[in-house]
């Protein structure tokens, strides 16, 4: 066989789609042939055509469920691309403007392939009226061979059309039928059997997202054409850090996967593979060639490369891997580009006095971890680009993550998301997606859940990003403690094999360089207790499902992986989206944006013990945002405060899929809510807090301890460097009169906290509801309050506020407690600095926001800008003076 040497073709096919109505649901008009985007869904042509109103929009959510039973097609017309003349080709007479068949020629004939990144969910493929298959996953890509199937031009020249179908069937009724096949089995994400089908999980509903069950072909298809030989995708390129003898090595490892024409192998054409592995400087360390056998494995090695550190702990150098692929004569056939760090990774799970502990350890460096968990950014996921994982990572930079955990209810992270993490140091917890429910182990799942976990771990594998793979989602928790042991049948599978099994037998055998835990929560002891604060990591729900936010100090937990309190979305968002009049905490549009079980009444529930009753819907929307993050402001200074007892807070959950009132820290519009701004604070390197110490945590209520306990100061340096600065702690009365005062030298190690015990003058109030404790440190300061909001004697806010374009200075001529800048609908948005800030007598803070819209010109003389006024701030005064004039 004579070769033909040219790089492949690759032909995006983003054009010429159309959408059509194929039956199942009733469709309220007539769908045929419309204009599609791909990538894209049903409900964003839909939206795009103008035939349905936006689903997130007031009540318009349900007026959408007929396309979750329907069924679509998905029709692109193209004609086959133009084939580039490859090495080998023979031209005849330049004259005749002929081309001489290579076949003709000796040369090998070109070959193509259709592929499909990503596809929601069941469909059935055919090109030009030939069945290519039936996919079932959307956790995956899928390809075809298309190479008989392409029309060519006709005799006469002229371009034909192909025609793809993909008909995609109704998700829901697919899943209920699937279901039905191999048994119901529990759940408790919503009411729909999402566990039945390979689609993300929440993408029927959730707790915090609508039901828009979506159809679609949500990633990219290509058309790739070549000639001999070419790399396939996903590449599996693994980095690893190990001890030498005199220094760490670093080793690189290659696995080539290589599409070749039918009955031909790697070994009858005599193809190479040539590695090479260039350093962070643009400097080649280490290059191999290597003939190409079929079971290919390329390993390099470079002596003490550079160290990739999470963000905050050092660089992120980031190492070049070339993959070229290589005919017989030299000629290059293909290749492929990777970045790629080398770093250690492990979970420690050691047993201490306190139980096992929950420790990422990372080049040998135990870490605490600050982060939050990740949601798809959107419902429809096609319209997620890369400037929205930008934004979402700079909004968990920005509040000092270094952490972000994938939800196993939605997707694998994306090349994007994971290359940006990479270089930004933000490490990634990825689960894998399983969530909240039992999975059958049948083979009709099985065969899929393998080929997904394959395909995903050989592509994610090569980031240094993740340091950690999860199995499942609160699985084991589900069977443990949700009675599903009751509803499934004697013997009937429910997901273990996959969490225990199959995936940990993937990863060892496509990574290998992290750590793989079966499930979250995780007790490395004893898989089957879940919840036992003591082992491993827990997720903590209790609270805001049950009970008052100070429960958080009930136990300290080795690792807090999941834990959170609702808020509604900005203020301003939720003009946007509701048209609510009047609106209000139960007014039509915010019951249908609030799909917690119960979620309205636990979010009053839980300000009642803490804030009074607002009067209305403004002072509503601001005590349960301020409520949101004060109760995460007392769980994770608790969490942080026990370092290295525990090691870790992960808060649910730091971004939003629609303008909901839920628990994420940012929401869908992209506007930071209060709780992102304490996020801010609390996972600053250096963390100044008071609380409640000196019995045994565990043994009485936390109401009691909150009460009853100490108060004691912490002083949390996660930093690299120590921290030395002199503390400075003071007991005063709300006028600003000074009642006891004490001071101390700290001098805080890198990684450590320091626990400093005050003398009794300060921490007995003589009256609680006008005294409070303040210490400062460094320009960190904390609060102790002897009295709840409810009982303090707190005066009206007296405020002098003056602005300009770029700032807003506020003066309190009286104690203001949790002043903050609101935002609602064309309100200021805050740049940089504080939003809220508790302001002792005479202390002033300055609000830093975006550049304000250019003076308008008015009769040739520049309009002064709006101004600010008390109406755009609210403190906890202004909510005592309300309840108290009811």
């Amino acid at each position: 066989m004579h070769t033909c040497a040219a790089p492949p073709t690759v032909t995006v096919l983003d054009s010429g789609w159309t959408l059509s109505h194929l039956g199942g649901g009733r469709a309220p008009f007539a769908i045929q042939e419309l204009a599609a985007r791909v990538p894209g869904c049903v409900h964003t042509d839909l939206m795009d055509a103008g035939l349905i109103a936006d689903p997130f929009h007031g009540t318009n959510e349900h007026l959408t469920d007929w396309i979750g039973v329907s069924d679509f097609r998905y029709r692109c017309r193209f004609t086959t691309p133009a084939r580039v003349p490859a090495e080998g080709d023979t031209q005849a007479d330049p004259g005749s403007g002929e081309v001489t068949d290579p076949q003709h020629d000796g040369c090998d004939r070109e070959r193509c392939a259709l592929r499909f990144e990503g596809i929601d969910t069941i469909a059935e493929i055919t090109l030009n009226g030939t069945p290519l298959g039936r996919v079932r996953d959307m956790h995956r890509s899928y390809q075809f061979d298309v190479t008989d199937l392409l029309l060519p031009a006709d005799p006469a020249g002229q371009a034909q059309q192909n025609v793809l179908d993909v008909v995609i069937h109704a998700p829901l009724t697919e899943a209920r039928a699937a279901a039905g096949r191999m048994g119901e089995r529990p759940q408790d994400g919503n009411a729909h059997p999402f566990n039945a089908i390979r689609k993300m999980a929440c993408n029927f509903g959730w707790d915090w997202g609508p039901d828009l069950i979506t159809s679609g072909i949500f990633r990219p298809v290509t058309l790739i054409c070549w000639h001999t030989a070419r790399l396939t995708d996903p590449l599996s390129v693994v980095a690893s850090l190990t001890p030498g003898p005199a220094a760490r090595v670093g080793t690189l490892r290659v696995r080539p996967f290589v599409d070749l024409a039918p009955a031909v192998t790697a070994a009858d054409a005599g193809l190479a593979i040539e590695v090479t592995l260039t350093d962070p400087d643009g400097q080649p360390v280490a290059t191999t060639r290597r003939r190409l056998t079929g079971t290919d494995e390329i390993t390099l090695e470079i002596p003490d490369p550079q160290l990739w550190w999470p963000v905050g702990e050092g660089g992120q150098p980031l190492y070049r891997v070339d993959i070229r692929l290589l005919a017989p004569d030299g000629t290059l056939l293909d290749s492929r580009r990777r970045s790629i760090g080398f770093r250690t990774v492990e979970l420690i799970n050691r047993d201490d006095d306190h139980g096992t502990s929950f420790t990422v350890r990372v080049n040998g460096r135990d870490l605490f971890l600050r982060g939050a968990n990740w949601i798809p950014d959107d419902v429809f996921v096609s319209r997620i680009s890369p400037a929205d994982i930008e934004r979402g990572i700079a909004d968990a930079l920005d509040a000092h993550m270094n952490v972000l955990r994938i939800w196993g209810g939605g997707l694998f992270a994306d090349d994007t998301m994971l290359a940006r993490c990479d270089e930004a140091g933000l490490m990634i917890w990825q689960d894998f997606p399983f969530a909240c429910a039992a999975y059958a182990e049948d083979a009709e799942l099985a065969d899929q859940v393998a080929a997904e976990a394959t395909e995903n771990v050989i592509r994610m594998a090569g980031h240094p990003a993740l340091i950690l793979w999860n199995g499942s989602n609160e699985n084991v928790e589900g069977y443990v403690h949700w009675g599903w042991q009751d509803q499934l049948a004697p013997g009937q599978t429910w997901g273990l094999g996959y969490y225990t099994s199959l995936l940990p037998d993937v990863v060892a055998a496509w990574d290998g360089t992290r750590p793989y835990t079966p499930t979250s929560p995780f007790n490395p002891t004893d898989l089957m207790d879940p919840r036992s604060p003591d082992h491993g990591s827990v997720h903590s729900w209790v609270v805001w499902n049950r009970i008052d936010y100070t429960h958080y100090r009930d136990s300290v937990p080795r690792f807090c992986a999941e834990f959170g309190f609702q808020g509604p979305a900005e203020r301003a968002t939720l003009a946007e989206y509701l048209d609510d009049d009047p609106m209000a905490a139960d007014s039509p549009g915010m019951v249908l944006h609030e799909k917690a079980a119960d979620g309205l009444r636990k979010l009053d529930a839980g300000f009642a013990p803490h804030l009074p009753a607002p009067t209305d819907f403004e002072d509503w929307h601001f005590t349960t945002s301020l409520n949101q993050a004060r109760a995460i402001e007392t769980g994770i200074s608790w969490f942080r405060s026990w370092w290295p007892r525990c090691a870790g807070s992960i808060i649910w959950q730091l971004n939003d899929c629609w303008p909901v009132s839920s628990w994420a820290a940012v929401d869908s519009a992209g506007r930071r809510k209060l709780l992102w701004f304490a996020l801010r604070d609390l996972y600053d390197d250096h963390f100044l807090t008071i609380q409640p110490r000196g019995e045994e945590v565990g043994e009485q209520s936390a109401a009691t301890l909150n009460r009853a306990g100490v108060p004691t100061v912490i002083a949390s340096n996660l930093a690299g460097a120590p921290w030395q600065a002199t503390l400075r702690v003071r007991r005063c009365r709300f006028d600003g009169q000074l009642l006891e005062s004490f001071q101390s030298a700290i001098d805080a190690d890198p990684r450590t906290n320091v626990t400093i015990e005050l003398p009794a003058r300060l921490t007995r109030s003589v009256d609680p509801t006008r005294e409070l404790l303040v210490a400062e440190l460094a320009g960190r300061r904390a609060l102790w309050w002897f009295a709840e909001d409810l009982d303090l004697a707190l005066e009206p806010a007296a405020l002098e506020i003056v602005s300009d374009d770029l700032s807003i200075t506020v003066t309190a001529h009286r104690l203001v407690k949790d002043l903050c800048l609101l935002g609602g609908p064309g309100a200021r948005q805050i740049s940089r600095g504080p939003r809220r800030a508790t302001l002792l007598p005479g202390e002033s803070v300055t609000f830093h926001t975006y550049p304000l819209p250019r003076p308008r010109i008015v009769g040739g003389l520049g309009q002064p800008a709006p101004s600010v006024s008390r109406k755009d701030f609210r403190c906890v005064n202004d909510l005592l003076e309300a309840a108290r004039r009811v």
